[in-house]
């Protein structure tokens, strides 16, 4: 959880619960796409999830 402080008068904690939502568009990266599924964590800490999209890949993207 981030608290922030409001610039203000009342000097009031803002506390956020917001959680990540990341799309990951996906062509051909059969290669590199669970590295980069697996690595997403150690950047973003707060992940609601992570949705890959695929585009009619012809290189087995989705079966991984």
């Amino acid at each position: 959880m981030t608290t922030l402080f409001m610039i203000n008068d009342t000097k009031q904690p803002i506390t956020l619960n917001r959680k990540l939502l990341i799309y990951i568009p996906a062509f051909n990266c059969a290669d590199y796409i669970v590295g980069l599924v697996d690595e997403i964590p150690e950047f973003f800490w707060r992940i609601a999830d992570i949705l890959v999209i695929d585009n009619c890949s012809t290189d087995g993207t989705v079966e991984r």
